[in-house]
């Protein structure tokens, strides 16, 4: 394995609504559209639900659309903040992880 294997992400468990999921990171060659959508004001909802839903069915893998569509709004936020912190892209990890590559 080369130097890129040691920065590949990792499925991290989280308790959403009571139950534990493991939420698997997005890749670059399957969801960076989305990710890059998700930063565009006019696509971001589209697209935002789109990585939810995306990471879900990869976290459930017998899950039914039927549960999909039905998936109360109240959990929204815990799928959100999951997704962000597995993939590194909230706010502050985003500051850290700019400082750490900083090279001097």
């Amino acid at each position: 394995m080369s130097k890129l294997g040691k920065l590949l992400g990792k499925p991290k468990d989280f308790i959403i609504g009571g139950e534990t999921f493991t939420i698997h990171p997005l890749s670059v060659e399957n969801d960076l559209e989305l990710v890059l959508k998700m930063a565009d004001p006019k696509d971001n909802g589209a697209a935002l639900k789109e990585v939810i839903i995306r990471t879900i069915k990869k976290s459930v893998p017998d899950a039914t659309e039927e549960e999909l569509k039905g998936l109360p709004l109240r959990y929204f936020k815990e799928w959100k903040e999951a997704i962000e912190e597995v993939n590194g892209l909230s706010d502050n990890e985003e500051e850290e992880d700019v400082n750490k590559g900083q090279v001097s």
